[in-house]
């Protein structure tokens, strides 16, 4: 029996799997300990049903590593999941930078080309290990910034990035938000009255504007492109004002307040307990710190739905008057609410070699290297599909 997708390595057409009335030379295949393994017979490579995914050379089912990871997504450490699941802390660990892994890469796949409204740009800040880093402690510790823009309109999350102080994460975040607009257009930006982030934004939307002379071009910024900043005015540690500054652009005086992104940042605090100031469940590990964050905004791209984005449905079939709408929906990414269970078996066949994620984590997973830290098979092919692909025909045990 063949199979209708292109193989992970060569991107070749022709991958069969065993069929027990065949033999081994006609059907070039293996099949062991009774899961099903697929070959290509353009390269010989073999491969199981659940590569590309978490779930590779898991034993667990998809439903049980979702239940332990959601206790750490709902406020609980890696020792509360241990004692409610029964797994190890290390194995909930490996879990959590696996799934985060495979998050950045779907969000890498198919978050691109896209048409943003009003993208609001704001970080916050947490701690690994310690709250302050002497002089000789590691790297590994200390302030732990992360950086995150947000679509207005849509309540997409953008672009991430995490670094040590926020005058690093911030350009990162531009520079890849840029990368996923359609044409690399310009687009108009928000944020409060961080320096970093005027020269991030008037850095990164610069084209060149060749004259037909000899010499290197002329930069000039970007068309359509703008920034707004709303700088708050404190008394005693009280808000008692914003004032509006138009760095770049025009000013769009009705959306001056960036509450999506301040939003957002609550409820990462509120979903994540590494991310509270004062805890005993702070992050020991940045891959940890950096994995956590990364699930919670996919979860909420693409898992969860936004009471903001409902739209009325004369015919819902659940009898509701409103269809419930994920930022992925809104934004046209699926046509439905992923599950646990489609995210976690949804198979990047379609993710091409030595791409970047938006945390500088490279898809080729030939080497133990990035936030998952496991030898994942790399993909070889792209192809874009709007939703979850059905599961591989099995043979014999399930994977």
């Amino acid at each position: 029996m063949a199979l209708d997708e292109a193989c992970f390595a060569c991107a070749g057409v022709g991958i069969v799997f065993k069929d027990l009335s065949e033999s081994v030379l006609d059907v070039c295949c293996k099949v062991g300990n009774g899961r099903q393994r697929w070959v290509c017979r353009t390269c010989n490579r073999s491969f199981g049903a659940t590569c590309g995914t978490p779930m590779y050379r898991l034993h667990n089912t998809p439903t049980e590593v979702a239940r332990t990871l959601l206790v750490v997504m709902r406020r609980g450490s890696l020792s509360a999941a241990e004692d409610i699941t029964g797994h190890k802390h290390e194995t909930i660990g490996r879990w959590l930078r696996a799934v985060a892994l495979h998050a950045e890469q779907i969000t890498e796949a198919l978050v691109r080309d896209l048409h943003w409204t009003v993208v609001e740009v704001d970080a916050f800040w947490s701690f690994v290990k310690k709250s302050a880093q002497p002089s000789d402690a590691p790297a590994a510790t200390g302030p732990r910034w992360g950086c995150l823009s947000v679509d207005r309109a849509t309540r997409v999350v953008v672009a991430w990035a995490f670094a040590g102080s926020e005058d690093v994460a911030a350009p990162q975040v531009v520079a890849q938000t840029r990368r996923r607009t359609a044409g690399q257009a310009g687009v108009s930006w928000l944020s409060d009255g961080r320096s970093v982030y005027r020269q991030a934004v008037g850095r990164v939307y610069r084209d060149a504007q060749r004259s037909g002379k000899r010499g290197r071009p002329r930069l000039v910024p970007t068309a359509g492109v703008g920034l707004t900043q709303a700088v708050k005015r404190r008394c005693r540690g009280r808000v008692v004002g914003v004032a509006v500054r138009c760095v770049l652009g025009v000013a769009d005086r009705v959306s001056v307040w960036g509450f999506t992104g301040e939003r957002l940042n609550g409820v990462l605090r509120d979903r994540l307990n590494c991310l509270t100031r004062k805890t005993h469940a702070f992050a020991k590990r940045v891959c940890l710190w950096d994995a956590a964050v990364v699930l919670c905004v996919f979860e909420r791209n693409w898992l969860r739905s936004h009471r903001c984005l409902r739209e009325r449905a004369e015919d819902c079939s659940s009898g509701r008057r409103y269809r419930r709408r994920s930022p992925a929906m809104a934004i046209g990414l699926t046509d439905h609410i992923w599950s646990w269970e489609e995210f976690l078996t949804y198979r990047h066949h379609h993710y091409s070699k030595g791409v970047t994620t938006a945390s500088g984590v490279s898809c080729d997973f030939s080497a133990d290297t990035g936030i998952g830290g496991l030898n994942l098979m790399p993909m070889g092919t792209r192809f874009l599909l709007p939703s979850p692909p059905a599961p591989l025909p099995l043979c014999g045990r399930g994977v």
